[in-house]
């Protein structure tokens, strides 16, 4: 712990960065510390903690659209893992999903579905 034996300005309010507000008087002579939590956020299943401020579109079709681009980036390798590991596609798609607040879990079954030209956009654009 630090200890302080001059102040500058004395009669100042400081906001330090351990969520506390810290008051000293005119004289220099009283320091009063008062905590003030900030509000976190609210964590979800989400790796980071927070909700993810994207959301995909509800226009038809872009599930499919926004699953192919994602494996298209993929495949040419534009994300690696911790440490540039290689990604599972499984795990890079989960994460995706999260940042655009949409399952993708079932990437794989969705695009072989376009591919095989079934009625995609009914089963897919939930």
């Amino acid at each position: 712990m630090t200890k302080i034996q001059n102040f500058i300005n004395a009669g100042g309010t400081y906001n330090d960065n351990s969520e506390s507000v810290i008051t000293i008087s005119p004289e220099g002579t009283k320091v009063e510390q008062h905590l003030h939590p900030q509000e976190k956020p609210v964590a979800s299943d989400n790796s980071i903690g927070v909700e993810s401020p994207v959301y995909l579109s509800d226009e038809k079709g872009a599930k499919i659209d926004i699953i192919r681009v994602f494996n298209v980036l993929y495949e040419l390798g534009m994300f690696h893992g911790k440490d540039g590991a290689k990604l599972l596609k499984k795990d890079f798609f989960t994460a995706m999903g999260k940042a655009i607040n949409k399952d993708l879990s079932n990437y794989d079954k969705d695009l072989s579905r376009s591919e095989d030209g079934g009625n995609l956009e009914f089963e897919i654009n939930e």
